[in-house]
């Protein structure tokens, strides 16, 4: 169908020439061919100049032409028509085929008589466009334009307007021509629609025939598609599984190594802090102040211990908070209770409270109200 549908155009009126004795149109068919041949080639030489220019093509493609002869179409008859297909007439059949669907092509020529009246009588009737739109794959296109011109050659049209049902069985090479219609004879809506559906019943066959085999085609398609979906998910689930398990391997791995790492780590923080806390102890041994003896300048402490035991130490009262966390610090270690190096004290009357890192550290007992007695009890901030 393509080699045909791709003829040359004559020049011409296109009535005139069928009526044409057979010599003159054998010469004109031959004229048409060279002068389309030189046509080609002038079209082949300029299309670069035209594209850098912005000039438009000799000839337009077949979405162009078939739009325009939707247009023309309207200016000249309205806007009920059928539901002509915009695009060329090949893959609109190819469509129709696929759906297994009828489908119908018009072949429309201004020149003749009988194309104003066929067109407002019957193909804008509205019975016979929505008939039409129901049942059929419509294209039309105007045999001036080079495609509807290679589909009269195709189906040999010799009068115009020109209406012809055709149906495309899925076994067949070529669609098959059921119903010409030709518009200088039949220009009754309801004959129109008598004739098109007699021809759908009379030759359901070839659709019903067509469905069948289309759903064949369709199963197997989809039993190929569903195979080879099986398949690849089949592959992918492996690959991931794959990819899984080497992930949750390179992870224990990486676990393993972080928790080493980490373990190692930790204890070599702990044995610095264990070595900086017994320098601090040792140097807070050596600052403990003498306990100096009962007197006027003197501060008496009782200490108390998380685990009840009591310290009874006098202090120098200009001696400082830090003094006594020497003291506290030494005499913990003493008592075993090294852990406990964290530790906030606690006055009761007048309720008070000395965290480790408070500035009120550095003040005497004097200042910090501890003189001339006091009890401090020893909070542990580490528990």
């Amino acid at each position: 169908m393509a080699s045909v549908m791709d003829q040359p155009v004559p020049r011409g009126n296109v009535a005139h020439a069928q009526n044409l004795p057979q010599a003159q149109r054998e010469h004109n068919d031959g004229s048409s061919v060279i002068w389309s041949c030189a046509s080609t080639l002038l079209d082949f030489l300029l299309r670069p100049l035209r594209s850098l220019t912005g000039a438009p093509d000799i000839c337009p493609t077949s979405e162009t032409a078939a739009s325009k002869f939707i247009h023309d179409f309207e200016t000249n008859y309205g806007r009920r028509h059928p539901n002509f297909v915009v695009g060329s007439a090949e893959p609109t059949f190819k469509r129709a085929r696929e759906r297994s669907s009828f489908f119908l092509i018009y072949l429309h020529s201004a020149v003749h008589d009988d194309t104003d009246s066929f067109c407002k009588r019957v193909l804008c009737d509205e019975e016979v466009v929505a008939f039409m739109d129901e049942n059929f794959v419509v294209w039309g296109g105007d045999v001036s334009q080079p495609e509807a011109y290679s589909a009269t050659r195709m189906l040999q049209v010799a009068s115009f307007p020109f209406l012809g049902l055709l149906v495309w069985p899925a076994q067949h090479p070529h669609p098959i021509m059921l119903l010409r219609i030709d518009g200088g004879v039949e220009k009754d809506p309801e004959a129109v629609i008598k004739n098109l559906k007699a021809c759908m019943v009379k030759n359901a066959n070839f659709v019903v025939e067509s469905r069948r085999v289309q759903q064949e085609r369709e199963e197997r398609r989809r039993l190929r598609e569903e195979q080879e979906r099986e398949y690849n998910e089949s592959l992918v689930a492996d690959r991931e599984k794959e990819e899984r398990l080497r992930r949750e391997a390179d992870e224990r791995t990486r676990l393993a190594q972080q928790a080493e790492e980490e373990a190692s780590l930790k204890e070599a923080m702990e044995l610095s802090k264990q070595l900086t806390r017994q320098q601090d102890l040792e140097e807070k041994k050596a600052r403990v102040l003498e306990e100096p003896p009962s007197g006027p300048e003197t501060t008496r402490l009782q200490l108390k211990l998380p685990n009840g035991k009591k310290l009874l130490r006098r202090f120098p009262k200009r001696a400082t908070l830090l003094n006594v966390r020497d003291f506290i610090d030494t005499s913990l270690s003493e008592n075993g209770m090294n852990g406990m190096y964290i530790y906030s004290l606690n006055l009761n009357f007048p309720k008070r409270t000395f965290y480790p890192n408070d500035e009120d550290n550095s003040l005497s007992m004097e200042n910090s109200g501890l003189h001339p007695q006091a009890v401090l009890f020893i909070h542990n901030l580490n528990a």
